[in-house]
């Protein structure tokens, strides 16, 4: 009998047989802790994977990773509230985090298991195709979110197929750091988190996470260290922005603006803390004013009407003759894509309407990825410059304040359940406080592994530059994309209105008219001089004042965060 060689008896034993037959090369087994504190194992060179949309480009961002190691993706494709369509041949990102027409290409190359989520929504896309999941057979299902979107029984029905749970990482706390921050139930394929034990986490801290993860499962990091320069680079600028901006006054908020169908507004806002974006903003410097001074915080999330919004006005004065004083004096506006802001015509006729809000009115409002687009070096750089843009452009709309001295990244200011700042408050800049792990490109925030490859490309990059950045250029794409926005009086009962006080007016105009013809003829024009005071303007008056008194404040309101 003939024995077999050394390496061939090596290569048969790392030749792995599957439980279905199929079988790969072994590489020693590398691990893998995720923020529910689950312990996840591999012993192949590239687990095939699940994830959402937006997590595979997080890797095509950072990793420029390989489509076929994607089984399938599944949710939107775009920011909620973005304009992209993929159908339109002349698209281009309107917001940071909308994707590029490269970026649609890959994801196009991915099997996807919501068909119905390729073009921009307004709502989160929750179609799921379980059974084609299912069949994918993936590996491995990548979880980076906000530990409730996508849970249930759909992921209970895939995993136990899979006989492997998620790998999650949470974009809110710091859970691997933290024990019982975040824990799995495995029954239910639910997420639970326990606040008072999580620190909140920012973009950076969830890059550094998923270089972490990619290494676990062998994606190569091609021009990662390009990416981070580029990225500390960007950093460099948006805290120079914000240092300007708190020199100025400037103050910033987050704002998720409700109309219901009378056009009455009530506002919700989001506490910097339960957001990464936000916390690197405010990391970064940026004067972030806090929620939580209003009384309906005692009961539930802060909501602020459009009455006691306009500080100055009483019962009886329209709201455009008393905005000069507002709640919160906040000066640009971070909002997010269901509630945008494209300031079309419509828009500011609505403004100027019915919530004359002066930094709306300016256009002093930018656009904040709300649960939505990758999260990457390249992600987090697009935003840093256009936020740094409309840092450097905003106008100080109130009289001063005064902000407050506080470490934002200690461990105390991130506690998610008891840090932050009293409502209405903002961190001054201080240098000596900032987190400058953005600024200092730091490899060991790369995560290193066998994959690393930190040569740039030959191939050069399109510069990218979204369309908000220049309204000039973005108004073809805002004009075929109009009737998403909320902030126009499209209701039936808006348009009711509208519609009886046009009438009314042009029939005053008419009878004012031909009574000023007749009484020329019989009084030989001795009442020319008063037939251009005789309009009757209550109709059109009626428009402004009355609809925001036909129904509760509350009704129609949306939750701050979805």
């Amino acid at each position: 009998m003939k024995l077999l060689s050394s390496s061939s008896l090596l290569l048969l034993l790392n030749n792995i047989s599957t439980t279905d037959g199929q079988s790969y090369v072994a590489v020693p087994q590398r691990t893998f802790v995720d923020d529910a504190g689950t312990t996840h194992t591999s012993r192949k060179a590239a687990p095939t994977i699940i994830c959402s949309a937006r997590t595979a480009l997080s890797f095509h961002h950072q990793f420029q990773a390989n489509p076929a190691q994607f089984s399938g993706t599944y949710g939107n494709f775009f920011p909620r509230g973005s304009l992209g369509n993929m159908n339109d041949p002349d698209y281009e990102p309107y917001w940071p985090t909308d994707p590029t027409q490269n970026e649609l290409a890959f994801l196009d190359a991915i099997p996807t298991f919501s068909p119905s989520c390729y073009h921009a929504k307004n709502s989160k896309c929750d179609e799921f195709d379980v059974k084609a999941a299912q069949d994918a057979d993936p590996d491995k299902w990548v979880y980076i979110d906000n530990g409730s979107w996508h849970t249930g029984k759909a992921m209970k029905d895939i995993t136990e197929v899979m006989r492997n749970i998620p790998i999650f990482i949470s974009t809110h706390y710091e859970g691997n750091k933290n024990p019982g921050c975040v824990t799995y139930n495995k029954d239910t394929a639910t997420y639970t988190t326990d606040t008072t034990k999580c620190t909140a986490r920012s973009l950076l801290d969830v890059i550094k996470r998923t270089n972490e993860l990619a290494t676990f499962l062998g994606i190569t990091k091609i021009d990662i260290a390009k990416d981070q320069q580029e990225f500390c680079d960007a950093s460099s600028v948006l805290t120079d922005a914000a240092l300007s901006a708190q020199t100025r006054g400037i103050r910033v908020m987050t704002v998720n603006p409700s109309i219901n169908e009378n056009n009455a507004v009530t506002l919700y806002f989001a506490d910097p803390l339960s957001d990464p974006f936000l916390r690197s903003y405010e990391e970064l410097g940026v004067p972030l004013i806090h929620p939580g001074k209003h009384p309906s915080t005692q009961v539930g999330s802060e909501k602020i009407t459009s009455h006691e919004w306009f500080t100055d006005c009483t019962e009886g004065v329209m709201f455009r003759n008393c905005n000069s004083a507002a709640y919160y004096p906040v000066d640009l506006y971070l909002v997010e894509g269901r509630r945008f802001f494209f300031n079309t015509p419509e828009e500011k006729y609505f403004l100027e309407t019915f919530f004359p809000d002066k930094a709306l009115l300016s256009n002093q409002i930018a656009h904040w990825p709300l649960n939505d687009g990758p999260i990457s070096y390249t992600s987090a750089t697009r935003s840093f410059s256009e936020l740094a843009r409309k840092l450097n452009e905003a106008v100080r709309l109130y009289d001063s304040t005064q902000c407050v001295t506080a470490d934002v990244t200690s461990t105390p200011f991130l506690n998610a359940a008891f840090g932050g700042l009293k409502g209405g408050d903002y961190a001054c800049y201080n240098k000596n406080t900032l987190q400058s792990d953005y600024t200092n490109c730091n490899a060991a925030d790369l995560a290193g592994g066998v994959q690393m490859i930190t040569t740039n490309s030959v191939v050069k990059e399109p510069e990218f530059k979204p369309l908000v950045s220049n309204p000039v250029a973005s108004q073809k794409t805002i004009e075929k994309q109009n009737q998403k926005t909320m902030w126009t009086t499209d209701r039936k009962v808006d348009d009711t209105a509208v519609f009886t006080a046009a009438v009314a007016f042009i029939f005053v105009i008419s009878i004012t008219v031909i009574l000023g013809v007749v009484s020329c003829i019989f009084y030989c024009c001795c009442w020319k001089d008063s037939v251009s005071t005789g309009v009757d303007k209550t109709a059109a008056g009626a428009v402004d004042e009355g609809t925001f008194t036909n129904a509760p404040a509350g009704e129609g309101d949306l939750p701050s965060i979805a």
